[in-house]
């Protein structure tokens, strides 16, 4: 998971960087997993304001993936495109990190989906600002029917003008665990 979460992390790193036209230096990417109910403590507490960009995967896994952004890494990334203030979101700020967050998630997916020779399909992405608490509702009930597990890949990028840390959330259904254990040899 290490690996998966390395390789993964340096796709997105290097597709972000394409994005903000600056070289990212990334730091080693922390993996675990998680039961529930200690993913809201892990990204700043239940009431922490995040940015976070879902998707539901489909194909060899089944389940819901984020890409989650404390506020001030959201905010920052906002900077690098519009010249606005830190707290002004408008309706363009939003769906550029909708896009933003689309294109370094499938960056990820993309580099799993190599290391393990599984086929997976994400959604459109929706996008959401909100506490920590209401953006990971929808993954904990699609996924805690069947199990109490979420495997959390946490990246910090930094550039010269910009600090990111954020996080990728992989929320498999009980099945969709085991396939992705047994695709690495586990």
């Amino acid at each position: 998971m290490q690996e998966i979460g390395n390789i993964g992390a340096g796709n997105a790193a290097t597709a972000l960087s394409e994005l903000v036209h600056a070289q990212l230096q990334m730091s080693v990417p922390r993996v675990k997993i998680l039961p529930f109910a200690e993913v809201s403590a892990e990204v700043g507490g239940g009431d922490a304001i995040l940015a976070a960009v879902l998707f539901q995967l489909s194909g060899d896994l089944d389940g819901m993936m984020y890409w989650i952004l404390p506020l001030s890494s959201a905010q920052a990334l906002i900077a690098q495109f519009f010249d606005v203030q830190s707290s002004e979101w408008s309706e363009m700020s939003l769906s550029m990190l909708q896009e933003v967050g689309n294109i370094v998630a499938g960056a990820y997916l993309s580099a799993v989906c190599d290391f393990t020779d599984l086929r997976v399909y994400p959604t459109p992405p929706a996008m959401t600002v909100d506490m920590a608490d209401a953006v990971l509702a929808d993954g904990m009930i699609y996924a805690a029917d069947e199990q109490d597990a979420v495997v959390l890949i946490e990246t910090d990028l930094q550039a010269k003008q910009i600090e990111l840390s954020g996080y990728f959330f992989i929320m498999p259904r009980a099945a969709s665990l085991f396939t992705l254990l047994g695709a690495l040899g586990v």
